[in-house]
């Protein structure tokens, strides 16, 4: 059958087309390649492994893969074998027998069963309605799963509060943008507060600054009375496992900061080092969010902690203070301000709630249960 096959001239080491195995006997021991495929397909990746065990519905495999590999399929002689549900240094996978059976009865190509699971989705852009009608800022659903928070020894510009460790984080919605001038201003006049100052930069869809933590509470409580959902700033383990985006480099497009991706100072872009830049001047991350990196630091809903809580196992990055909790919170991104090195996604600040210390390098992005 026709729909059993991918032909791709792009396809890894070699190979001109993949196809469904027939047989679902796996054997310990056979080489195998688990492939990933990134968002724009055509650039396929390829790691090298063999089969551990082989358990009735699943098959454990040994291959250094990451979770850029998840969903991708797992290929023995140019026959998909299974599709990767698990990764780490032993892997995990569907075996092929329950993926025929998905393939033949649902009448699907292969292609579009492999390359909808490896686009890694996150869900479409939706927005809120307000009381009165109107639309909300615009969020994205992420779908939970599990990450190395923090950086390797090896990074360079590493903190000493980048400890690296596992942490799993649940499904959540967070914002695509970080919060607007316009955005806020709208709260601004609902409350009767005295809006925060764009220092001439610019309103409208500039990133809002000169905002406490206290500040950016206060505009997710009106917004959850708004919309009747539960809006909140985003955990500490939410936002680094969003601005990763699956990635494991020192920012998500790479470990080189390049020219022009960000707004930070020596990023080469044309507010460097001078303001804030329009939200969404550059490109996005893989899951679709844009400005994670520089342009204005991002207050979190979490205490900070230099060893994120290592020895109380108090994993204080994973929740949300209260409003009257004690200690400074903690702060991601980088700002148009700081240097390459601050914008990495393993980067860490933190201000005390009510400080009015450099608001005008800090902003905030929504996050929603």
């Amino acid at each position: 059958m026709s729909f059993l096959t991918i032909r791709d001239k792009n396809l890894p080491s070699g190979l001109t087309a993949m196809t469904l195995a027939r047989s679902s006997r796996v054997n310990k021991g056979d080489d195998i390649d688990v492939i990933g495929i990134p968002r724009e397909i055509g650039n396929w990746g390829l790691i090298r492994g063999n089969i551990v065990s082989y358990r009735g519905r699943e098959i454990f495999f040994s291959a250094e893969v990451d979770e850029g590999n998840s969903g991708g399929p797992i290929v023995r002689s140019g026959e998909v074998i299974g599709l990767v549900t698990e990764t780490g240094g032993y892997g995990r996978a569907v075996p092929v027998e329950s993926l025929r059976l998905f393939v033949e009865r649902s009448g699907v190509s292969l292609a579009a069963v492999v390359f909808r699971a490896v686009d890694r989705p996150t869900g479409k852009v939706f927005r809120d309605r307000l009381k009165d009608g109107s639309e909300g800022p615009e969020m994205v659903r992420i779908q939970g799963g599990c990450f190395q928070m923090g950086s390797p020894a090896s990074e360079k510009g590493r903190g000493e509060d980048e400890r690296q460790h596992q942490v799993c984080v649940e499904e959540f919605v967070i914002g695509k943008y970080e919060v607007t001038f316009e955005e806020y201003d709208r709260f601004g006049d609902v409350a009767d507060r005295e809006k925060p100052d764009d220092r001439g930069w610019g309103r409208g869809r500039h990133p809002v600054i000169n905002v406490s933590w206290e500040d950016a509470v206060d505009y997710t409580d009106w917004l959850s009375r708004e919309t009747g959902k539960r809006y909140r700033l985003p955990t500490e383990a939410e936002w680094e496992y969003a601005a990763r985006a699956g990635t494991t480099t020192a920012y998500w497009w790479g470990n080189d900061v390049g020219s022009n991706r960000t707004n930070c100072n020596g990023c080469g872009s044309r507010w460097d080092n001078r303001k804030t830049a329009p939200v969404g001047s550059f490109d996005p991350n893989p899951f679709g969010l844009h400005d994670t990196a520089g342009n204005v630091w991002e207050w979190t809903c979490s205490n900070y902690s230099e060893t994120y809580d290592a020895k109380n196992y108090n994993e204080s990055e994973q929740k949300c203070a209260l409003k009257g909790d004690s200690g400074p919170r903690s702060l991601r991104g980088g700002s148009w301000f700081n240097y390459s090195v601050s914008v990495r996604s393993a980067s860490r600040f933190r201000f005390l709630r009510d400080s009015r210390y450099s608001y005008v390098l800090v902003g905030f992005r929504l996050a929603r249960d």
